[in-house]
């Protein structure tokens, strides 16, 4: 669904060429605006309808987004900068509630390291 968007929009920012006012967003007018916030989730409830896929806004489409990076264990500094924060001081107290299960994998991830080493040494 996302491919297949990206695919029209790539048409449309080709015709527009430097009129194309926001190359970076994802989801914009079809002249390259920013969309009105009302408009996007009406028309994501209704994508999202039409592909038999749970109602989600983009709000929380986003915060899914980021959620998963951290949780996956994805640079802090990248994912800051793809949500647009200013620092990733912003994109760590938004999405700290990832951190204790990141942690605890990040502990196991060490040990096993550790006791892989110690078996072979």
């Amino acid at each position: 669904m996302l491919k297949r968007h990206k695919q029209e929009q790539d048409k449309l920012k080709k015709a527009f060429g430097d009129a194309w006012e926001q190359p970076e967003m994802v989801f914009t007018t079809g002249t390259g605006k920013w969309f009105d916030r009302n408009e996007l989730n009406k028309r994501l409830k209704r994508l999202m309808k039409q592909n038999g896929l749970p109602e989600i806004s983009a709000h929380k489409l986003r915060h899914t987004y980021a959620s998963l990076l951290v949780y996956s264990g994805e640079q802090m500094q990248v994912i800051s900068e793809n949500l647009g924060h200013a620092s990733c001081d912003i994109t760590s107290r938004v999405y700290a509630h990832v951190y204790p299960e990141a942690k605890q994998r990040t502990a196991k991830t060490i040990s096993n390291i550790l006791n892989n080493k110690q078996a072979a040494g």
